[in-house]
């Protein structure tokens, strides 16, 4: 199988695995009496659903045959080249300080909101409710 009918196929089944329900079926004996609920985890909290009469088997069906995708899934990723990840490593230039104050002199255009001497004070206040971020 050619690259591109590859890819294809994996696109086909991550659709058909995105349609079946996620989770398992869990049997628990309740006042002594067999009960079945439907569990799966969202947004990291697990769920579960009670069963009623004639929803585990069609279930279970579709439970089975999302695992079975998977597996099959599983293979034919594993058949794809490797794709690399773009690196990203970047640079960065931060200003702090005098140099920062410097800054602010020469260009206050940089800073809306600050009027002539407010930077300084903005600097001296340091951190908490009045922090850099607050000044303007």
């Amino acid at each position: 199988m050619d690259e591109q009918k590859r890819l294809e196929a994996i696109q086909e089944l991550e659709r058909q695995i995105a349609e079946l329900p996620i989770g398992y079926i869990s049997k628990k004996n309740i006042n002594g009496k067999t009960r079945y609920y439907h569990q799966w985890t969202e947004n990291g909290k697990k769920r579960s659903k009670y069963l009623r009469d004639g929803e585990m088997e069609p279930l279970q069906e579709q439970i089975e045959q999302r695992k079975s995708l998977q597996a099959e899934l599983k293979k034919l990723q594993a058949g794809m080249p490797k794709q690399r990840q773009p690196k990203l490593d970047f640079e960065t230039s931060v200003i702090i300080g005098r140099g920062l104050a410097r800054l602010f002199r020469r260009c206050p255009a940089l800073f809306p909101g600050t009027a002539d001497g407010d930077f300084g004070r903005c600097l001296r206040r340091g951190s908490g409710a009045d922090s850099p971020g607050s000044c303007g």
